[in-house]
């Protein structure tokens, strides 16, 4: 024996000592074991209560909580619209020139405060239709605060008194509703002619309008865009439609041309991946000169309503895409390089993934269903979470200064009392917010936690059970003659039957490690918005990082840990045990293997989706230049295709990377338990043997060689 081959020896009986030993030889091991007992029994019941209170949560916030709050508006005595006060639906501002801040144009100011728009909000049942001063309209158009009436025999003087003392409205502007609230439909230089006195004496500036406008649009805008994208979705909808039906069928389509021509498939992908992305390139430098040349590019002013024409016309927006697309393709153009002559064993076990798919064709059809249970599930938590939102307490706040009382915006105050207490100031106490009690914070993160254990307890049963499925198909001998009936059922029931408990724990970890991510994410926004403090900012950065890392190891140890579940069915933290000593045994083709086949995953899902993303670019580009007046917002169906083509290729490019891992679990072991005599012959396919460079003898009687024909499998 020489020196190297000592040297090798002796690291892996180290290895062997420390990670456990390799795997003995059992001749009753065919696969997924059926004897088998539940596991982790304590996080089933657990997890079965957490659920439990999950339901009591949405009860009590169902009795208790009442949603149209939030989408109907609040006068500032705390009634909603249209549902505390019947047939008054809409929400009349006294003065939008409140909704600034003065000597600033930062419409942003009130709303950081809590209180957007610090001045008088009465329930109306239309908006306004004239232009004039508080007490120059008819006696039914004048709006007031609640106990004020205004009778057809008042005089002038008396109204006018009234709105100086802010009991009602000081002036009236031409509006229209936006998501029932009271909008200005006015040009500011025509405001400004119309020469309307504020309350104050000075004269209504129609600049300072439109900047109240801004303010009120900020809350208001992306409401209304929805609405109106929305509206518009409704004419383009059957294109979506055959778009996703596309990035499915090119998904489906990619999978099985994957079990004949593996290689070349990868090739393609590469090759298709890089054109795509230098096409992109090539159209944005392209577009770029062109707006240089003649001169045409326009600014692009940034809303909440912008559309895909404002970016189309700016010759940065196109720079900018350019050298990040020229960014991009260097970077995946090295890392192609770099993984060329690894890609040979990889390549082999997506073509073999390929045909465990193709013999159990309903590995390929069933994350249909966790998937619906994701969006059942997500739904759930945001109709709580709304219930909860909207089961505040009202929060009144003083809408000015007063120095006579030593009153300053923003000051919490007490509507019931305010007008005892202060009976000399023209100051008023206005419905701000809904603010959370302790109780309810405490109800909404129990209800956070709830949906994120939730949706990766239904990630964990999806891996577990097609784990299964893809054990059974390699620990048969005969293909498909072994493999048993319903392979995925079998896999789910298992799952569910057995090991709920260690589905649950290993959910609950990932979950712990979100919500500290989202902890400090909101940590984060509060430290920015009180301090700048560059050591606090820089100490959070890190600890988003280190946490980041952490969920996508544990995510990774995880799936391999479920994978031995479903095969040995053994507890979660034994499975995870054991998983992580089969690769640290094997860390070269681990790194490999992982490595190479999720690029390869990877450039797959970008193919299909840049595919989709490139054509409903051009499609949706045309349909508008055609029919401008059915649809204003093409980005929105070009981001929603875009979108969707990668959730869809993502759901069934899952399957195979489950399958993939599994395949090379089993692989391993295959290689440990087994050494290719006639009693202890290989599992894996002729084809993986060949670039092992390993073989298995024939058997003295029985043939037992796998069958070259393939059937399907359900």
């Amino acid at each position: 024996m020489t020196n190297e081959e000592k040297e090798k020896a002796e690291n892996s009986r180290l290895i062997n000592q420390e990670f456990g030993q390799k795997k003995k030889y059992d001749k009753n091991f065919k696969g997924p074991i059926k004897d088998r007992g539940c596991t982790d029994i304590i996080c089933c019941v657990l997890f079965s209560i957490y659920m439990i209170g999950m339901i009591i949560v949405g009860i009590v916030a169902y009795m208790q909580g009442d949603p149209k709050r939030l989408l109907f508006p609040t006068d500032s005595n705390g009634k909603v619209c249209g549902v505390d006060i019947i047939g008054k639906s809409f929400l009349h501002y006294f003065d939008l020139t409140k909704c600034i801040t003065k000597g600033t144009a930062d419409p942003l100011v009130y709303a950081k405060n809590g209180l957007a728009c610090p001045t008088p909000k009465v329930c109306v049942s239309k908006c306004s239709q004239l232009n004039a001063a508080g007490f120059d309209v008819p006696f039914d158009e004048m709006v007031c605060i609640t106990g004020v009436q205004i009778l057809k025999n008042t005089s002038n003087t008396e109204k006018k008194q009234l709105v100086q003392a802010g009991k009602c409205s000081p002036y009236y502007l031409q509006s229209k509703p936006v998501f029932y609230r009271c909008v200005p439909e006015m040009f500011a230089n025509a405001i400004t002619s119309l020469g309307i006195i504020n309350i104050d004496g000075t004269k209504v500036n129609g600049s300072n309008i439109e900047l109240g406008k801004d303010a009120l649009n900020i809350l208001l805008n992306f409401r209304n865009l929805g609405m109106q994208i929305a509206d518009e979705l409704k004419v383009v909808w059957v294109w979506i439609l055959i778009g996703l039906i596309i990035a499915m069928v090119a998904s489906m389509l990619y999978i099985i041309l994957a079990r004949w021509i593996t290689f070349p498939l990868v090739v393609f992908t590469s090759l298709g991946v890089l054109g795509l992305i230098g096409y992109g390139i090539y159209y944005s430098f392209a577009k770029y000169k062109f707006l240089v040349d003649t001169k045409s590019s326009v600014d692009i002013v940034w809303r909440i309503s912008i559309k895909l024409s404002d970016f189309s016309a700016n010759k940065n927006a196109w720079l900018i895409l350019g050298i990040t697309l020229a960014v991009i393709f260097l970077i995946l153009f090295l890392i192609m390089i770099f993984l060329i002559h690894r890609v040979r064993i990889a390549c082999e076990l997506i073509a073999e993934t390929s045909r465990a798919v193709c013999s159990m064709l309903s590995t390929l059809f069933f994350p249909l269903l966790p998937w619906i249970l994701q969006i059942a599930w997500f739904g759930w938590f945001i109709v709580v979470l709304l219930f909860l939102m909207s089961n505040g307490i009202k929060q009144y706040q003083v809408s000015a200064d007063d120095n006579t009382y030593n009153l300053t915006m923003g000051k919490a105050c007490n509507l019931d009392t305010f007008s005892s207490l202060y009976p000399k100031t023209n100051v008023t106490c206005l419905f701000a917010k809904y603010t959370e009690n302790v109780n309810l914070f405490r109800f909404q993160v129990f209800h956070l936690f709830g949906w994120l254990w939730g949706s990766q307890f239904i990630i964990a049963f999806t891996e577990c059970s097609l784990a299964g499925a893809f054990a059974s198909y390699y620990w048969a001998m005969r293909k498909p003659q072994d493999i048993p009936s319903f392979p995925v059922f079998g896999g789910m029931w298992r799952s569910l039957s057995y090991h709920t408990g260690s589905l649950a724990l290993g959910a609950a970890i990932i979950a712990i490690v979100k919500l500290i991510r989202i902890t400090l994410e909101y940590i984060d926004r509060k430290l920015k918005e009180n301090t700048n403090n560059p050591v606090a900012s820089f100490i959070m950065k890190c600890l988003k990082c280190c946490f980041w890392c952490l969920e996508k190891c544990l995510r990774f140890l995880n799936k391999n840990a479920y994978i031995m579940i479903a095969v040995y069915g053994r507890n979660f933290c034994v499975s995870a045990k054991e998983a992580f000593s089969l690769l640290v045994r094997n860390p070269a083709r681990a790194l490999a293997i992982n490595g190479i086949t999720g690029f390869i995953l990877f450039l797959g899902k970008i193919l299909v989706t840049g595919g989709i993303g490139v054509g409903s670019f051009f499609w949706f580009g045309k349909y508008n230049a055609f029919q401008p007046d059915k649809l204003q917002y093409s980005i929105a169906p070009i981001l929603i295709c875009t979108i969707g083509a990668y959730l869809v290729a993502m759901l069934f490019f899952s399957v195979y990377d489950m399958g993939i891992d599994t395949l090379f679990l089993c692989f391993l072991e295959d290689l440990e338990r087994n050494d290719g005599s006639a009693e202890k012959p290989y599992f894996m396919s002729k084809e993986l043997r060949n670039i092992m460079d390993v073989k298995n003898k024939p058997a003295p009687s029985n043939d037992i060689s796998m069958s070259p024909k393939q059937t399907f499998n359900i």
